[in-house]
């Protein structure tokens, strides 16, 4: 995870986080995992499936929206952490790129 800040005023902050594959990879399985207990496949009870089995019956819409979701959620907390800045509000979160796999 790469890191930039820029302070736009006394008040503002602009902080870019780059995520590597391994932070996607990460945020990816546990996607799998959290919508392997919603996915329906025959000849497995529902919420029991295999996340081996579940992720080929996952649409890849839902996979990639819930990965980038995680890897959000992971990553914003860690940014101002490592910046030292204390946000005072929920802070607003734009993502420019995401290329899934």
């Amino acid at each position: 995870m790469k890191i930039t800040t820029k302070n736009l005023s006394d008040t503002k902050v602009e902080i870019k986080v780059a995520l590597d594959e391994k932070d996607l990879s990460e945020a990816r399985q546990q996607a799998v995992t959290r919508l392997a207990k919603e996915v329906k496949v025959p000849g497995f009870r529902k919420g029991k499936v295999p996340t081996e089995i579940a992720e080929k019956h996952i649409p890849d819409n839902d996979l990639n929206s819930t990965t980038l979701d995680i890897a959000v959620r992971r990553s914003v907390p860690l940014a101002f952490q490592e910046a030292e800045k204390n946000p005072l509000v929920i802070p607003e979160v734009e993502v420019t790129k995401f290329v899934p796999g």
